[in-house]
């Protein structure tokens, strides 16, 4: 299966992913900021082990932003 096109939600540009990528590997070769821990695909809130699979777009979560703050905890609580 060939590379697909990931696009940034916030207008960063795209980044491409094959099969079994996962959301840590596409935020590392985007230059995400480290403080990043997670992401929304598609819209769906998901943590650095999610595969990308068939991802349109890919929005970056931190601590700054109030899914960030709900998966961080949702994360620490098991």
């Amino acid at each position: 299966m060939a590379l697909r096109k990931v696009r940034w939600s916030d207008g960063a540009g795209e980044t491409e992913a094959g099969p079994g990528t996962t959301l840590a590997e596409v935020l590392k070769a985007a230059g995400a900021p480290r403080r990043v821990f997670g992401a929304k695909i598609d819209g769906a809130v998901h943590g650095l082990p999610e595969l990308v699979g068939d991802a349109v777009e890919i929005e970056a979560l931190d601590f700054s932003t109030p899914d960030g703050r709900d998966l961080l905890r949702h994360s620490t609580a098991h």
